[in-house]
């Protein structure tokens, strides 16, 4: 017997992915002069069917890790966010160099 919820999580599992092969082949176009917005095009998309996956949740994150599709593209993304964040703080915190002769 399918729940109700499943076909939630399964569109948000959907539409994260997209998000996730959208913002990668932004990344490559980018440098070539081509300006793709995503998160305009689809940020409300995204925020109701996480809106309703959190409520048929009950407002637990259980959800993004349950299945392994959803706990891949889970992954990704916080690796996504996490690395350029990591590399930000990293640079922060070098001194700056002194001029070479």
């Amino acid at each position: 017997m399918k729940v109700a919820g499943g076909s939630a999580r399964a569109n948000l599992a959907r539409i994260l992915g997209l998000l996730v092969l959208m913002n990668l082949y932004a990344i490559v176009m980018e440098p070539l002069g081509f300006l793709i917005a995503t998160e305009r095009n689809l940020g409300d998309m995204i925020e109701r069917n996480f809106r309703r996956a959190m409520m048929i949740s009950d407002g637990s994150l259980n959800f993004l890790w349950e299945r392994p599709l959803t706990l891949c593209i889970f992954l990704v993304s916080v690796t996504l966010l996490a690395v350029p964040l990591a590399d930000f703080l990293r640079s922060r915190k070098t001194p700056p160099q002194s001029g070479a002769i």
